[in-house]
């Protein structure tokens, strides 16, 4: 599940790219990890670790697809999105089973909720929409306050009848 503020941020501020690259693997046939977020202009580390043909292409909406063959296990390519998408899929058209969903944002408050859907964001405060996604049950928002230096602890749920 992919977890960000989709509203309430300040407008005309810019984020810092962060330096270090996000990682998508090709490891016995899967993407790992099969969810994951990162800012526009980070780059996206896409390695094949396996000893076969994988094949990358990017059905993005918003930013230029590619389609990228990897066909030498080791082989590492690169991407990066200009624009904030979400979700940004990623497919093998070589293994049809293999996908992976990548969130997009010019902005550094998203993340991806661990086993048991638990998640964490360290917000300024303010308040704000939040958004939740999930590839079988859609998404839903909430609005939450923050104020300095709180902790608070909100629950998204999703149900088999969502979406």
């Amino acid at each position: 599940m992919i977890i960000y503020i989709s509203s309430g941020l300040p407008l005309g501020v810019t984020y810092a790219v962060p330096p270090t690259a996000v990682e998508l693997d090709q490891l016995n046939c899967h993407y790992i990890p099969h969810v994951l977020t990162m800012m526009t202009q980070q780059r996206l580390k896409i390695t094949n670790s396996d000893m076969t043909l994988h094949n990358v292409h990017a059905w993005s909406e918003k930013n230029p697809q590619f389609n990228i063959g990897q066909p030498v296990k080791d082989m590492v390519s690169f991407a990066t999105f200009a624009y904030p998408e979400m979700p940004l899929v990623i497919r093998d058209d070589v293994h049809r089973w293999k996908t992976a969903f990548v969130g997009v944002f010019d902005h550094p408050f998203h993340t991806v909720s661990k086993s048991g859907g638990l998640f964490e964001l360290q917000l300024p405060a303010g308040y704000y929409e939040i958004t939740a996604w999930h590839e079988k049950y859609g998404q839903k928002t909430m609005m939450v306050g923050v104020v300095d230096n709180e902790r608070r602890v909100i629950n998204i749920t999703f149900t088999p009848n969502d979406k």
